[in-house]
């Protein structure tokens, strides 16, 4: 019966809310001495309840065991469920038969390794309604772009090369590794603005996926008698006024821990350095809310209060941490089990949500496009009923933590539809720009303590960051 529920509750978990006024984190005591032992902030409905007892004389024992029996008998398994949600998906499908069954990606990992007890929705999919399979053609993260082009040049590409990690667009339009799609995104839905560049379309969109999220210790709550975030969220209180007053209350070692603090508050200010607009790389270095936002980071840093390299531990040493949900996803991150999540708190207003956009690019010389875009329908439709990844991580660390979670994990994809704040700062088409630019983002909060102002940072750095927009979006500028 958990499996079932829980299950129902992650196929539910894209769907349930369409906007980010439709989900809460909400219940519970506001007493903080209460906050560690109810859990009650993230609570979720999934804790099974029994009913009062009937007024009318109880069956016999032996009447009662068969009853007992016969209802968990006629619940439907995990299994079941996963099929039967399979089977409506796939009705959902194009119907046209495929020439070419094999499409062969180009990713760090596959998207259904040996270790894993099951295949993939989206694979699945494939497989059912087309007789598909997806051939996983290896690719170091550092060689990846090296290894197209040779690929490229042998007329042996891949198919398609994942935009997960925001690193590739629009370098690899620029430097003419990926394929214009105007052509093969016929289907409804596939398309996105922001990978648009100069007139073409250059990938396939499946998904917005939330980027980073603060993870608290209930214990630490509980220890210094601070109110629960998700009651904070729940009351539309989580700003960064009152993260700065849970800071201040804070007495362990530091407040906010992880590796990637600047780049998630700073995205989380609702403005990115870099980014895509009308097809355009565009620049906001000169952006009044980029530079309250860094100058908020700033402020941070110098009152001490952010302790870089820090993380959740069950000693109640640090409050927060900043957890990246790549890392999350892949296992290199993991958390406490008495650790809750909630979103990267935003100014006095909109809650803005980091986030990277989940799709392909189609490699220069793809063989087989039809292929690869049938298999990225199974993958965006599979997106909107299961949030398997996530689900996965939480339920490896314990139940508790997938029951206790579920609710925020909702309220950070329903924030990365509605409100996504997407950086194309990686994926500049020479790397150095790109790293000068992230450099600049975090020197107002350096792991040396030696920061420095917003106004320094983005004056050292404008009249480069400019001049790489301007060519990157005119790599052939007319004219001497």
């Amino acid at each position: 019966m958990k499996l079932t529920k829980r299950l129902c509750a992650a196929a539910a978990a894209v769907t349930v809310c369409v906007s980010a006024g439709g989900c809460s984190l909400s219940g519970g005591s506001s007493s903080s001495s209460e906050a560690e032992t109810t859990s009650a902030p993230l609570q979720t409905t999934l804790t099974e309840t029994t009913p009062p007892p009937a007024e009318t004389e109880a069956p016999p024992p032996e009447t009662e065991a068969v009853t007992s029996t016969t209802e968990e008998d006629s619940a439907p398994d995990e299994e079941e469920i996963r099929r039967q949600m399979l089977a409506e998906i796939s009705s959902k499908l194009p119907d046209e038969p495929l020439d070419n069954k094999i499409v062969r990606r180009f990713a760090e990992t596959d998207l259904d390794p040996s270790s894993s007890d099951r295949t993939s929705a989206a694979l699945q999919l494939f497989s059912d309604k087309y007789g598909g399979e997806v051939e996983w053609v290896k690719a170091a993260h550092d060689e990846r772009f090296e290894k197209l082009a040779a690929y490229v040049l042998s007329a042996d590409s891949p198919d398609i090369f994942p935009t997960d990690s925001m690193d590739t667009f629009p370098r690899g339009a620029v430097n003419e590794l990926f394929m214009p799609l105007n052509t093969v995104l016929s289907s409804e839905g596939l398309s996105h603005p922001y990978f648009d560049f100069n007139g073409s379309c250059y990938a396939a969109f499946v998904e917005t996926v939330p980027e980073y999220f603060l993870a608290y210790s209930l214990p630490a709550l509980s220890a210094w008698s601070l109110p629960a975030p998700a009651e904070l969220y729940a009351q539309g209180n989580w700003n960064r006024p009152m993260f700065e007053v849970m800071n201040d209350s804070f007495g362990g070692k530091a407040a906010v821990g992880g590796k990637d603090i600047a780049r998630a508050f700073s995205m989380a200010g609702g403005v990115p350095l870099l980014t895509m607009e009308n097809g355009k790389i565009v620049t906001n270095i000169s952006d009044g809310t980029l530079a309250e936002t860094q100058d908020w980071i700033y402020s941070l840093g110098q009152e001490g209060k952010v302790k870089y390299g820090s993380e959740l531990s069950d000693d109640n040493s640090v409050l927060f941490e900043v957890v990246s949900v790549r890392d999350f996803f892949s296992g290199q991150k993991t958390l406490p089990d008495r650790s809750r999540i909630i979103p990267v708190p935003s100014g006095e207003g909109e809650q803005y949500m980091p986030a990277y956009l989940r799709g392909y690019h189609f490699c220069k010389g793809a063989g087989n496009p039809e292929g690869a875009v049938r298999f990225i329908e199974c993958e965006k439709l599979a997106a909107e009923y299961f949030n398997g990844e996530f689900e996965k991580r939480l339920t490896d660390i314990s139940e508790s933590m997938f029951a206790d979670n579920i609710d925020a994990v909702r309220v950070l994809y329903s924030l990365a539809k509605e409100y996504p704040v997407v950086s194309c700062t990686y994926g500049m088409p020479l790397s150095e720009f790109g790293a000068m630019a992230e450099k600049a983002l975090s020197s107002v909060l350096p792991e040396t303590g030696s920061a420095v102002s917003w106004q320094t940072a983005a004056s050292e750095i404008r009249t480069q960051l400019e001049y790489a927009v301007r060519t990157a979006n005119d790599p052939e500028p007319l004219g001497p």
